[in-house]
């Protein structure tokens, strides 16, 4: 259980009731994380406080004992001994006494406590830790998400570069002729490749996942295309004026 379902008893989840539809949505996942993770934070904050607390009722207590030793080395205990003796109760030794008896019990109560204390901050900073990487991983899957629209473009393009293709090698060889520049210059039609992109929100599995779009020789759209041409290669060939648009479409 994270911090955030043992503060708010409910489990976090990346999803929002519309209308009694649960919507998944990256942006809501996100906002999750970063809310989990501010909370974390403030647990974690909370807890150094409380160690940072008692850790100088400790030191107090140290300094208490020190001060104490340093009255007492001054004078020889001439004061501490009047102390005992009920002679200096409003003299300075007697509020170092009471000084080092009061920080004294607080220390021993606090070193009780705090290896409690120190085991919770830690538990609290390695889910911190946790809630961080999961927010930077939110803040990724979103913004990948984001980028489909224009991987998706960027398919369409090479489905669109793929027909073009097949189209002006069937135009090549329809106007291919003696004394003229062939158009095609692979000699023959050849696959066509494109570096694609992996758009998975997974965790990344090597070279061997590396996405690569290819568009093979497509003879029927090929062969389509060279009929058309030659039949708009004959009619222009019988009339110069004669109309080609139903064949290759207007022409400027």
């Amino acid at each position: 259980m994270g911090i955030l379902e043992k503060i708010s008893g409910k489990k976090s989840d990346a999803s929002e009731d519309v209308g009694g539809v649960v919507k998944l949505d990256g942006r809501i996942r996100l906002r999750k994380a970063a809310a989990e993770l501010a909370k974390a934070n403030e647990c974690v904050a909370e807890l150094e406080a409380r160690f940072n607390r008692l850790q100088n009722i400790i030191s107090d207590a140290d300094a208490a004992h020190a001060a104490l030793q340093e009255a007492i080395a001054a004078d020889g205990g001439l004061a501490l001994e009047a102390y005992g003796a009920g002679l200096a109760s409003d003299q300075p030794i007697a509020e170092l006494v009471a000084i080092k008896e009061n920080t004294s019990k607080a220390a021993s109560a606090a070193k009780d406590a705090l290896p409690s204390v120190e085991d919770m901050l830690a538990r609290a900073r390695a889910e911190a830790a946790r809630l961080e990487n999961a927010k930077f991983d939110a803040t990724i899957v979103y913004l990948k998400t984001c980028a489909r629209g224009e991987h998706r473009r960027y398919n369409d393009a090479f489905a669109e570069l793929s027909r073009s293709y097949d189209a002006l090698c069937g135009i090549a060889v329809a106007v291919s002729a003696t004394g003229h520049a062939d158009m095609m210059t692979t000699g023959l039609p050849v696959p066509i490749k494109a570096p694609g992109f992996n758009m998975s929100t997974g965790p990344s599995h090597g070279p061997s996942e590396l996405v690569t779009l290819t568009h093979n020789i497509t003879e029927a759209r090929i062969a389509g295309s060279t009929s058309t041409w030659m039949q708009a290669r004959e009619r222009l060939w019988q009339d110069p004026d004669a109309d080609l648009d139903d064949l290759i479409g207007p022409q400027s």
